[in-house]
């Protein structure tokens, strides 16, 4: 008999136990004559539909609070806040009936924040003070080399971070009662970061692709759920047509505006050189010149193809990049299994977009409304012969502007954090779910002092 099957013994690391076992019957017999056999595997896996519950009632006034005591204990509250959005957050994802529980605790996020002050904190003194003991003629070139070394070390803080909280809130996951862990090195994803990042402006974002296949690979192959491992096949290759749509999307119309542009210049100068653009141009401007003379209609134009380029070519890359994020969930999600357990996912482009248009409406109607308000307060303050108390109109609008604030804090926990969450999840399908039948929990959980660097500060989301 193998050890794993002896009473009290907990199984070996990454070890897993075999199919589960059941006394043969014969004939109705079912007296057992010691010997075992496997439960057969499914003929057909089942196909489960992963659930976000969205009626039951609380986030916004979960939202409103936590954010109104958080402004008001100067953001200690925070951490019991954090905490319980975590909880709430947490339970309303379901797959199969079965909700998943969140079981971190105050103390330690709170020890996660006061770590990260730890290793700051130094850093941020050290360079302060370097750059003001600095002679004045060495300041420039010094002082740049020390800006450089700060900035590399906070970014590399900052990935290594995010690896460690993401291993925090794994750890701190439980579903059916078996704990999620990972395992992998902060350290190692940093420098992963730094590698391929830094392969970027070298490949003209053509690598950008593999880089987050890559990263993902390395954060799902560390993950686990019980004894059974993540698996992810993602590859930079498969999303390479998503990202070349994307570029041709935010290249595209700017390519062709700008030719247009060019066209339409050269129409209506008669160029024999581009000089000569410049030159009409200012002959367009001098008095006695009108809109209606033979060369403007180009030239105006030309330069307004040319500014709609330039507009396109600044906004496109944060409009079309929903409709990549999109494609690359999907492919990461078919890529991903756990023990058997396939996933399957239908999320749009039009999910993102409707999430973000629902933020922007709630944001720019808040702000019409304070700034109007603002507007009132203001004539009405100078109506009243106010305008010698100069700090009057601010002393009104402030406040305002912080509901503004906490209006937008409101939002975002409602409509990004559980709205598009609760999309990922109910577009996600759970093939196979029954093949985890047999799996073991661990017993130990990840230490809470070090796997929380980023909690307090929240890196990488929530």
């Amino acid at each position: 008999m193998n050890d794993w099957s002896q009473p009290g013994l907990p199984p070996l690391p990454n070890q897993r136990p075999p199919l589960p076992l059941v006394p043969p019957q014969r004939g109705g017999d079912a007296a057992w004559t010691g010997a075992w056999a496997p439960v057969p595997m499914p003929a057909v896996l089942s196909v489960e539909r992963a659930y976000f519950d969205i009626d039951t009632p609380g986030v916004v006034a979960m939202a409103i609070w936590g954010s109104l005591l958080s402004f008001l204990t100067l953001g200690i509250y925070r951490f019991w806040f954090t905490v319980n959005v975590r909880r709430d957050l947490w339970r309303r994802a379901m797959f199969a009936g079965s909700s998943f529980e969140y079981t971190g605790t105050v103390w330690e996020i709170f020890k996660g924040f006061l770590v990260a002050l730890i290793i700051l904190a130094p850093i941020w003194a050290l360079y302060t003070l370097g750059t003001a003991l600095l002679p004045s003629r060495q300041y420039g070139e010094v002082a740049g080399l020390m800006t450089f070394v700060a900035v590399i070390a906070f970014l590399f803080f900052i990935y290594f971070a995010t690896y460690r909280a993401r291993r925090y809130r794994v750890s701190r996951t439980l579903w059916r009662g078996v704990r999620f862990h990972q395992t992998g090195s902060g350290v190692a994803y940093a420098l992963m970061n730094f590698g391929w990042w830094l392969l970027v402006p070298f490949s003209c974002g053509v690598s950008i692709p593999f880089a987050r296949a890559s990263l993902e690979r390395y954060r799902m192959n560390n993950t686990w759920f019980g004894d059974k491992r993540f698996q992810s096949q993602a590859s930079g290759s498969a999303m390479m047509p998503g990202f070349l749509s994307y570029l041709g999307l935010v290249l595209g119309p700017s390519l062709l505006l700008a030719l247009l542009g060019g066209v339409a210049l050269a129409m209506g100068v008669g160029v024999q050189h581009v000089g000569e653009i410049f030159d009409e141009l200012s002959r367009m401007t001098k008095i006695g010149s009108t809109v209606g003379d033979r060369h403007a209609a180009g030239i105006v134009f030309g330069f307004g193809f040319l500014i709609l380029a330039a507009i396109w070519l600044c906004l496109a890359p944060f409009v079309c990049w929903p409709i990549y994020c999109a494609w690359e969930w999907r492919s990461f999600t078919e890529r991903m299994s756990v023990g058997g357990v396939k996933f399957r996912s239908d999320f749009s482009a039009w999910e993102f977009y409707t999430t973000y248009l629902v933020f922007l409406a709630i944001m720019t109607g808040l702000l019409m409304a304070v700034s109007m308000v603002s507007g009132v307060v203001i004539g009405l303050a100078y109506l009243a012969h106010a305008k010698d108390n100069s700090f009057l109109p601010i002393i009104v609008v402030g406040p305002l502007y912080l509901l503004v604030l906490w209006g937008l804090s409101v939002a975002r926990l409602k409509v990004f954090l559980f709205g598009l969450t609760g999309k990922l999840i109910r577009t996600t399908t759970v093939i196979g779910l029954e093949l985890l039948g047999d799996t073991l929990s661990r017993r130990d959980k990840v230490g809470a002092l070090g796997d929380d660097f980023s909690g307090g500060f929240d890196i990488g989301a929530i």
